[in-house]
């Protein structure tokens, strides 16, 4: 398992890893954006455990990637992205238990991870550059125009 983040908590983290003789199956790794790329090559699931989201770019690199996501379903962000069943899996905000029993789903059936993966690449599409750039440049020309 590899956790990508830091915060508050990391030092309490730390020492349940070590208590729990972890640590050769849980690494934490400070956020370092320029190595994200190499991180979801690497990975198999994307997991987004935060309360509040509005629309996460992490998700989407996660997309782009080819990763299923397993996420609360925060009031704006997630359910954007995520088809629920589809691309990944919504749970109910704040149900860690929940959040775990999918991330399992996903860990267990090689299958439905591959298919859920290539559907959320299929979506990150939506996302280029070039069609939000071509949004952008529609808008500027229809604000232009009036």
């Amino acid at each position: 398992l590899l956790i990508v983040g830091d915060g508050e908590l990391r030092q309490d983290l730390l020492r349940q890893i070590e208590a729990n003789g972890l640590n050769e199956k849980i690494v934490l790794k400070k956020v370092q954006a320029e190595k994200m790329p190499d991180v979801y090559i690497h990975a198999s699931i994307f997991a987004l455990s935060s309360r509040y989201e509005g629309l996460p770019m992490v998700l989407l690199e996660a997309q782009a990637a080819g990763l299923p996501i397993v996420s609360f379903d925060c009031k704006c962000g997630p359910k954007d992205l995520i088809e629920n069943g589809v691309n990944g899996f919504l749970v109910e905000e704040g149900n860690v238990d929940a959040l775990a029993c999918r991330l399992l789903v996903l860990i267990n059936d090689k299958n439905l991870r591959t298919e859920m993966g290539q559907a959320a690449y299929r979506h990150s599409a939506l996302y280029a550059e070039e069609l939000i750039m071509k949004q952008w440049e529609d808008l500027f020309q229809q604000i232009i125009k009036e």
